[in-house]
């Protein structure tokens, strides 16, 4: 006879009523995602990079297609789709009395609510202008973005770091979730340290002339009076950036999706510190 405080599974049953924002097959996601990455890339390379089609503007298609275009409104709407999974997980894993595993989603998904504001607002620019005009262009001789923007970065981790370090492993009981929420969290974190990093020593600068001069083959077109050097930043900023940041989230839906589906099945044994609690 199970006992008052044992983790049960939420089943069909006791909930008869599943939203259906819950019921979505990560595979869906994916195919989606998939698409609208393909889409994005191969107008890219088509209008701007071979220049097989003309727009007659002088925008390059890179300039509404990642940065403020189709790519980045998708990682928004993701990013609230990631959290309204992360709200109603935290409900029921609380209702089946597991509450290690609530806890992450509770922590994950606040933390993915604050990165959402972050991506919607711009607010580091806020941020970094007004170091700028309190210290000036450099601090210790580093640009005063990354002065401002590393420390910024890593309290918006914080919380996500927090999550996944310290509950992570009542998640990570879901076999299916585990590779997608290793890979999504990394790529994640790939993102956030590069950001953080954008302006230090010209990173992102000398990274986007990089992939010009060896990849597109000086191709990557800068709009007219944007200047060299932000429009090699901008090449990483926009879309190898964004690319990188839509492939995490994905992945780290598909990883709810798929962990949301076990425990719908009743396939998801508690860990012991919830069996002893």
């Amino acid at each position: 006879m199970s006992s008052k405080n044992e983790p049960q599974a939420v089943t069909e049953a006791d909930i008869p009523h599943w939203p259906r924002i819950m019921l979505i097959r990560p595979r869906t996601v994916l195919i989606a995602v998939a698409v609208l990455l393909v889409l994005s890339w191969a107008l890219f390379l088509v209008i701007d990079i071979f220049k097989w089609i003309e727009l007659g503007t002088d925008i390059p298609a890179w300039g509404f297609l990642f940065n403020v275009g189709p790519v980045e409104w998708s990682q928004w709407y993701m990013q609230t789709f990631a959290i309204v999974l992360c709200c109603f997980n935290y409900v029921f894993l609380i209702r089946a009395n597991r509450r290690m595993a609530a806890r992450f989603f509770l922590i994950f998904g606040a933390g993915l609510c604050f990165m959402l504001i972050e991506d919607t607002g711009d607010i580091r620019h806020v941020l970094s202008a007004t170091f700028r005009d309190q210290f000036g262009d450099e601090v210790f001789g580093l640009h005063y973005r990354f002065v401002a923007d590393f420390p910024y970065f890593a309290l918006l981790a914080s919380l996500p770091a927090y999550a996944f370090l310290f509950y992570a492993r009542h998640v990570w009981l879901s076999f299916r979730s585990r590779l997608h929420i290793f890979a999504g969290v990394s790529l994640y974190a790939l993102a956030a340290i590069s950001s953080a990093l954008r302006h230090f020593r010209d990173f992102y600068t000398r990274l986007g002339e990089w992939i010009d001069a060896n990849i597109l083959g000086f191709r990557f077109p800068i709009p007219d009076g944007l200047g060299q050097e932000w429009g090699y930043f901008y090449l990483v900023d926009g879309p190898l950036e964004e690319t990188i940041e839509v492939l995490a989230l994905t992945l780290i839906i598909t990883a709810i999706l798929a962990f949301t589906a076990n425990f719908r099945a009743g396939r998801l044994p508690a860990s012991g510190e919830e069996t002893a609690n």
